[in-house]
């Protein structure tokens, strides 16, 4: 969602200090008020030539959106107000490695498996220094794909529930 919070801006500034920029294609998945707003950003780093691709803006299924994460290198969740960063989820479940903010009103970075996935909210530099690591590492980020899915075996839905039903029974008896 392209509002206030995500703090995508974020991501685009991170692209003036990455020194991949270019090889680098962003894609903006979801509505809302700062679209406009963001495509104009992202339009200015196109045309002074920091980004080789335009930027994607898009609005997509359900269905559409699973496909189009599996075929991201990098996930990047920027928010520096969220509780529970359903979005990072279903990215690491299809095996993108993520690299998520670390804030006082964020609980995503709870899914970051270490400091290389983390960057301080609201830190653009620090952003592109961990997009750029990634980039320059494709063996670790192989390495670690199979791993970020495997994390979140500890938030899978029937275990969730199971545990969920175990302790209601518990409760009533």
């Amino acid at each position: 969602r392209n509002a206030r919070e995500k703090y995508r801006k974020n991501l685009l500034e991170a692209m003036n200090f990455s020194k991949h920029a270019g090889r680098i294609q962003l894609l903006f998945a979801g509505k809302g008020p700062l679209r406009k707003k963001l495509e104009r950003q992202a339009n200015q780093l196109f045309e002074r030539g920091v980004l080789k691709h335009k930027v994607i803006f898009g609005f997509y299924s359900k269905t559409e959106l699973p496909e189009i994460i599996r075929k991201a290198y990098l996930y990047i969740h920027c928010a520096w107000v969220e509780i529970e960063g359903l979005s990072c989820i279903e990215a690491i479940r299809e095996g993108v490695v993520p690299i998520i903010a670390e804030g006082p009103y964020t609980a995503t970075s709870q899914f970051a498996l270490d400091e290389r996935s983390r960057f301080p909210v609201k830190d653009a530099k620090a952003l592109a220094d961990r997009i750029d690591w990634w980039i320059e590492h494709p063996q670790e980020h192989a390495r670690m794909r199979p791993k970020y899915v495997k994390s979140l075996e500890a938030y899978d839905e029937r275990k969730t529930t199971e545990a969920m039903i175990d302790l209601y029974q518990t409760l009533l008896k």
